[in-house]
């Protein structure tokens, strides 16, 4: 038995593989679990592989947040996005102006100017003006993409395992959780779903990175 069999065997058996036979009902659990784990005071972090993804997860559990009372009045709207006082949010571009690092992540504590006041884990406060969030500079951050969270943790992580994945992501889903790490796949009705993410595991992203330079030069 390879690595990754064993690897996703003892998720099954913690309890730490969720399975269901479409893409809908697979990220409608994850937004409900992750809703659950941040009900109790857990920090809880939604991660996927593509930014696509990340936008539905995103979208899907701030419509439960809403839904609950999660979030309170809403401070600003720009375009589709919509911020409260209680939003997770992230910036992502540097404005060393104002104090703003792509990738830092808060919460939404209140208004100041037109534009929000956001504070990190660690007390933090920055303001956000209304064009920095206008110019699209601002994103709610329930998911992340693995790239903007190389490096992080948190108590709980929840992953969405999909037929794109490598070794390299495999090992952030297992590993940077400090409490619990859950995956999520689609197993499609014969359970094909569940194979494919197992071959996908067994890949090595340098090495098929590496790969698709080689094409790229010979082109």
């Amino acid at each position: 038995m390879g690595h990754v069999e064993r690897m996703m065997l003892r998720l099954s058996r913690a309890g730490r593989l969720t399975t269901d036979t479409t893409a809908d009902g697979i990220r409608d659990r994850m937004a409900r679990d992750w809703q659950l784990a941040a009900r109790a005071g857990s920090d809880a972090s939604m991660l996927a592989h593509h930014r696509s993804d990340v936008a539905d997860l995103n979208r899907r559990a701030r419509a439960r947040l809403v839904a609950f009372g999660d979030v309170g009045e809403v401070l600003v709207m720009a375009g589709d996005l919509e911020l409260a006082v209680g939003d997770r949010v992230m910036t992502t571009r540097n404005n060393r102006r104002l104090g703003l690092v792509n990738g830092t992540v808060g919460r939404v504590t209140g208004a100041i100017d037109g534009g929000i006041v956001v504070e990190e884990r660690d007390g933090r406060r920055h303001h956000v003006p209304l064009a920095y969030i206008e110019r699209g500079h601002v994103t709610h951050a329930y998911a992340s993409t693995i790239h903007k969270y190389q490096g992080g943790t948190c108590d709980e992580l929840l992953f969405l395992g999909d037929d794109t994945l490598y070794a390299e992501a495999g090992y952030t889903a297992v590993t940077r959780g400090r409490e619990r790490n859950q995956l999520y796949v689609v197993r499609g009705e014969s359970g094909d779903g569940l194979d494919a993410v197992r071959r996908a595991l067994e890949r090595s992203g340098a090495k098929r990175t590496a790969t698709e330079q080689r094409r790229v030069r010979h082109v």
